[in-house]
């Protein structure tokens, strides 16, 4: 409001020719200089930690691993492919959710409590499977009970809805909100790209 005042009785001194235009110009560069100096420096913005991204090797390795001992006592023969079949499967289903949490966004939890006890800080990072989660709602929503599922929503629906936010978020185009709270000193940030 003082900025619009004084750069009022500027141009109203200008208009009665008591200064000139290049003095006006001057006043209301250094009103407007001197209100920058007066704003607060921004937030710092939320970046994700990086190291969470090599996550994949993990369960992929583990995948690995479990074929390699399900192939091992596939080999044996005889009674042994009972116990290398629910290895090998669950060695196979490891090493795709691992492979393909490459190409998925991920989600990324920072939680301040504002409190000087444990816990402090929280903080979460999991890949985030769209692409999966939509597919099931687009393909088995109809067999949900009575037709819709969260708040009365048509679950196919929904999963053209995560199809559209798959598409539009990326790691360099993410999703970032970030919420204060004043009065507990609170902040929860959540980055999705």
């Amino acid at each position: 409001m003082e900025n619009r005042q004084g750069t009022t009785k500027i141009l109203e001194s200008l208009e009665d020719g008591e200064i000139d235009v290049e003095e006006a110009l001057q006043q209301i560069s250094e009103q407007n200089l001197s209100l920058m100096d007066d704003l607060e420096e921004p937030p710092e913005v939320f970046s994700p930690p990086q190291k969470g991204r090599a996550w994949w090797v993990v369960p992929t390795s583990i995948g690995f691993g479990l074929c390699v001992v399900g192939l091992g006592l596939a080999s044996l023969g005889g009674w042994w492919w009972l116990l290398a079949v629910p290895l090998l499967f669950s060695g196979i289903v490891l090493m795709l959710v691992g492979i393909l949490s490459i190409w998925t966004p991920w989600v990324h939890l920072r939680v301040d409590t504002g409190q000087e006890s444990w816990p402090r800080r929280i903080t979460i990072s999991m890949p985030l499977p769209l692409g999966v989660v939509s597919w099931c709602m687009r393909v088995f929503g109809h067999f949900a009970p009575g037709g819709s599922g969260m708040m009365g929503m048509n679950l196919p629906d929904v999963g053209r809805m995560l199809d559209m936010m798959r598409g539009s978020i990326s790691s360099e185009n993410p999703l970032i909100v970030e919420v204060h709270d004043d009065e507990s000193g609170e902040h929860v940030s959540v980055y999705i790209g």
